[in-house]
């Protein structure tokens, strides 16, 4: 995951879940059409990767045989539930009934991961992707919303909420004795999405506290803060799949400071320009970065598509002088 990308980038389901990501940020300025369209190039990257794994077999079992690779494949499934709650307002049933076989899905997906590397995992080898399958199934709660199931909702929030605390301890004390490496710096981004997701998720329960959720968004923008200035250390590397770890964090984020607002006028401290204008900041932050980040994959697909080598037939002669 911190060499140069492969064949098969795992990491492009972590940039399909920031595109679905930015597509449900849409949808809060643009409605359920500007958000669909988006969606339709989280699938399409979620369609590329799925055929390249189905090329290159041998290879993705290699990256899946790793705690990184399986962590950051989370985003497959977790795409697809934000996907199918966006397509609630269109064919509500078929979304319905989508988001509970991929919820159930995903659930499965990360017992799997528990037993298969979680359970037995050191200190040394705690790795800030871990937080992809622990935090990002907050997703559940964001496309819930359209669903009802407030309780499951509840538990979701508490859940991501624990497991950023055990993490974020976890990860803390593998930095003291073991800092993250340059090649490995854009994983950083992937620890200010927790708490971003727990705001949001907090922020979809029935009646939440103002005082608790703006408390929440508060401590998301910190820790988007200290990523934003490891930007240049994350960017010196080059193009690498580790750079995908950036797209769904940024969106997160921005949606928390977004749905912020609402809290925030709540308190009365709407009217401070300063919060909308951050909250549109991030927002369009968000939006250019991750652009930027599908332009660099498909900028590099293209280009293999380009340098691999051509198979051509002989066409024997059938004609002689």
């Amino acid at each position: 995951m911190n060499a140069p990308v492969t064949k098969i980038p795992v990491s492009l389901a972590f940039l399909a879940l920031g595109i679905a990501g930015l597509a449900g940020l849409a949808n809060r300025f643009a409605g359920p059409g500007t958000a669909l369209g988006i969606d339709a190039i989280a699938l399409l990257v979620l369609a590329i990767l799925t055929r390249r794994i189905r090329r290159y077999r041998a290879e993705f079992a290699s990256q899946m045989r790793t705690a990184q690779g399986a962590a950051v494949f989370a985003g497959f499934p977790y795409s697809l539930i934000l996907v199918s709650g966006h397509l609630a307002p269109l064919a509500p049933t078929v979304a319905f009934w989508a988001w509970a076989a991929l919820s159930v899905a995903s659930a499965v997906y990360l017992l799997w991961f528990t037993v298969r590397f979680a359970v037995a995992m050191e200190t040394r080898d705690v790795d800030p992707s871990l937080f992809v399958p622990y935090c990002a199934v907050g997703v559940v709660t964001l496309s819930s919303r359209t669903f009802g199931v407030e309780p499951l909702r509840a538990f979701v929030f508490l859940f991501v909420l624990v497991g950023f605390a055990i993490l974020g301890i976890s990860f803390a004390a593998r930095l003291r004795s073991m800092p993250l490496s340059d090649a490995q710096a854009p994983f950083l981004a992937i620890a200010c999405a927790p708490m971003s997701m727990a705001a949001v998720a907090y922020m979809s329960l029935k009646n939440p506290n103002p005082h608790v959720a703006a408390a929440l968004v508060f401590l998301a923008q910190i820790l988007f803060f200290l990523v934003l200035v490891q930007i240049p250390r994350i960017f010196a590397g080059g193009l690498r799949p580790a750079i995908a770890a950036l797209a769904f964090p940024f969106a997160i984020t921005a949606t928390a400071a977004v749905d912020g607002l609402a809290a925030l006028k709540t308190l009365g401290l709407y009217e401070h320009v300063a919060f909308t204008f951050f909250a549109y900041l991030e927002t369009a932050f968000a939006a250019v970065m991750i652009v930027a980040i599908l332009g660099s994959f498909v900028h590099f697909l293209a280009d293999k598509a380009r340098l691999a080598p051509k198979i051509t037939v002989p066409v024997p002669c059938i004609l002689e002088a």
